[in-house]
């Protein structure tokens, strides 16, 4: 099993994946991913990391997007492969080894769930399969630490320092800034949660 993916966790989304189905509401597509959309160019490749049922590889897709989903939970990806009447990959996120190839990356709710030792490394992978200008968006909850939530999940929580500090220090890209929400998650829980823009330095 990779050293990312936490057993328990991808078992508790395996077994709830048709109720995160359910949660696939058109005004999800508001606060972070209307503003990511409109950063991209006309018909950009995106990697939606950690795609879950796909709801936002959907709305992209439907934006005109070439839409790359990638998800460790295999009863996620499938439900996103209806969605998307396209191949959705199966595998951890230190499987992105391309390099050079998407306008952007949209990682909704997923590199929250890697252990902060892991996140420098990944960090690199992802910024390396940035084309040059290319931008990642990135999701976090916001708090200290790592530890599990009332269902079981494994979450590293940031402050929003610890976070533009982790992101500057990676090699190739600069961070942009950030966007900031408040929301119940799927546990009933009000978070705050960041989301980091870094874009890969031009050549």
């Amino acid at each position: 099993m990779s050293s990312i993916v936490d057993p328990k966790t991808i078992e508790i989304y395996a077994q709830e994946a048709a109720k995160y189905a359910t949660r696939d509401r058109k005004e999800r597509a508001d606060g972070f991913l209307d503003p990511f959309i409109g950063m991209m160019p006309a018909g950009a490749v995106v990697l939606d990391l950690g795609c879950g049922a796909g709801w936002a590889a959907a709305v992209m897709q439907d934006r005109g997007f070439d839409v790359h989903a990638l998800d460790a939970t295999p009863e996620m990806a499938a439900l996103a492969q209806q969605k998307l009447k396209r191949t959705v990959r199966v595998a951890s996120f230190e499987a992105v080894d391309e390099v050079g190839v998407y306008d952007g990356i949209w990682a909704s709710g997923a590199l929250l769930h890697v252990p902060k030792a892991e996140m420098p490394a990944l960090l690199v992978r992802l910024a390396n399969a940035l084309k040059p200008g290319g931008l990642l968006l990135a999701t976090f909850k916001s708090g200290e630490g790592e530890a599990r939530d009332k269902i079981g999940r494994f979450y590293s929580y940031y402050s929003l320092p610890e976070l533009e500090a982790l992101f500057g220090a990676v090699p190739g890209i600069e961070v942009e800034g950030h966007l900031a929400s408040t929301g119940t998650d799927f546990t009933g829980n009000v978070n705050t949660v960041y989301a980091l823009k870094a874009r890969r330095r031009p050549i």
